[in-house]
């Protein structure tokens, strides 16, 4: 999408170019758009005249009246081909699908969509009447940043229902008036609390380039090479890892799965998976490191002939960090979470569903109702490196191990032969392990006597 952005923005170039330097005379002095910006120069290909306007922002108030403005004044019939899906859904709205209208009995009712303006028809009409930098002062026409985002999120709202952004003729039935006030007073509580961002769009742009999402649109933090230091300071302390037998807090069936783990392997890797990965630590930290974690008792030293083998191939894993956000207190960088990238040992498991089909969804929220006088409240709890702090059974580390070896001569232990590194606590990492951690928290409430039926 990055690339579909930047390429529509060179495209438009000179016409965007064109359009924000109207915001500005000769001498630099802000003097703002005095008509609507023609729909013939607006192509819409790309996000830039999101950027240059938005990029003036450090409100939501002030970005409300802007995003308002250039869609009020910018109608879709620039939008091409070639734009980029997120900018046709918001000029736009989505395609309506067209279905086949069934007459039956009962009281026919008028669908809520499109919602029309209504009462705030005058907030468009004084957005087309004036120029950027006018509609944008907050006491403009008496026109509030809630009735600027009211009418947004009712054209965002028809858009996604499939029909114009917000058609300004009517006022609407009664169901439609009462859904466009309770639209207001949900635009009104977001807005209670003060918002000012105090960073710079290219600030902002140059943090989220370091960030990556997954394809459902999950933060995935950037990968580091691991440091003996900076990962020392965020393992459970000594005495601490693996201290708690996992095996005690689980139901029959995940016990079962983890005394037995041989009755989980696959005849084969799923979907052709590679079945080694890299080992990601600072050069000179590679051996104290390891030491580091079997002394934590988060791993153990596994014989080099007891490390699973698929064919003639063996299984090992991976060791990497993302940063947690906090630095050593001497300056010497972020400290770091570690994480076991255990793909290879993935797709060679059947995995447990333990307790995670229990947890609710976030849209069974939307079917709470909840009165005037009532209020909701969500609580949680955090373990500090809570998957570390429990045991699994022995029999696992030969199935867990590490691309990282060592003769035993040089890690105190006899011979000359190779012992890998292989873990011995629940691994972040594992596809089985939120499933037994959930399992094993929902049991521990248990114990903590809050009541079963109460998760």
């Amino acid at each position: 999408m990055e690339g579909e952005q930047r390429r529509g923005a060179e495209e438009v170039g000179e016409k965007v170019e064109k359009e924000v330097s109207l915001l500005h005379d000769a001498e630099g002095q802000s003097l703002g758009l005095a008509k609507a910006v023609p729909s013939a120069v607006v192509t819409w290909k790309g996000t830039a005249i999101f950027k240059q306007v938005l990029g003036r922002c450090t409100t939501l108030d002030e970005v409300g009246r802007a995003l308002a403005w250039v869609l009020f004044n910018c109608p879709g019939e620039g939008i091409t081909d070639a734009a980029v899906r997120s900018v046709s859904m918001v000029v736009r709205g989505r395609q309506k699908a067209v279905v086949a209208m069934h007459r039956g009995p009962g009281k026919r009712h008028r669908s809520l969509f499109p919602m029309p303006l209504g009462t705030l028809s005058h907030v468009r009409e004084q957005a087309q009447r004036c120029g950027l930098e006018e509609f944008s002062n907050p006491h403009f026409a008496g026109i509030t940043g809630t009735q600027v985002w009211q009418s947004l999120s009712l054209g965002a709202l028809n858009g996604l229902a499939g029909f114009d952004r917000a058609p300004s003729g009517g006022r609407g039935t009664e169901r439609q008036k009462k859904a466009v006030e309770n639209l207001g007073h949900m635009v009104q509580h977001a807005l209670k609390q003060p918002f000012v961002l105090d960073r710079s769009a290219a600030a902002a742009e140059k943090e989220l380039s370091g960030r990556f999402l997954t394809y459902t649109e999950e933060e995935v933090p950037k990968m580091q090479v691991l440091g003996k230091e900076q990962v020392e300071a965020a393992l459970p302390p000594k005495g601490h890892g693996g201290s708690i037998s996992a095996v005690d807090l689980v139901c029959e069936g995940t016990k079962r799965f983890l005394l037995h783990p041989e009755e989980s392997l696959l005849s084969e890797p799923i979907g052709g998976e590679k079945l080694q990965a890299k080992v990601h630590i600072v050069h000179d930290d590679r051996k104290s490191l390891c030491e580091l974690l079997v002394e934590r008792n988060i791993c153990v030293w596994v014989p080099e002939d007891e490390v699973l083998q698929v064919g003639s191939q063996r299984v090992l894993n991976g060791l990497f960090a993302v940063g947690k956000g906090t630095h050593l207190s001497n300056g010497r960088g972020e400290i770091q979470r570690l994480i076991m990238n255990l793909k290879p040992s993935n797709s060679v498991f059947h995995q447990v569903q333990g307790s995670t089909g229990d947890l609710p969804a976030i849209t069974q929220y939307l079917s709470m109702l909840v009165s005037g006088s009532e209020q909701v409240a969500f609580f949680q709890s955090d373990m500090s490196s809570a998957f570390y702090l429990f045991r699994i059974p022995a029999v696992w580390s030969r199935y867990l191990s590490f691309n990282i070896c060592f003769k035993g001569s040089d890690i105190g232990l006899h011979g000359d032969g190779l012992f890998y590194l292989g873990c011995s606590v629940i691994p972040m990492g594992w596809n089985s392990a939120v499933s037994v951690m959930q399992e094993i928290a929902e049991r521990l409430a248990v114990l903590g006597r809050l009541p079963g039926s109460i998760k």
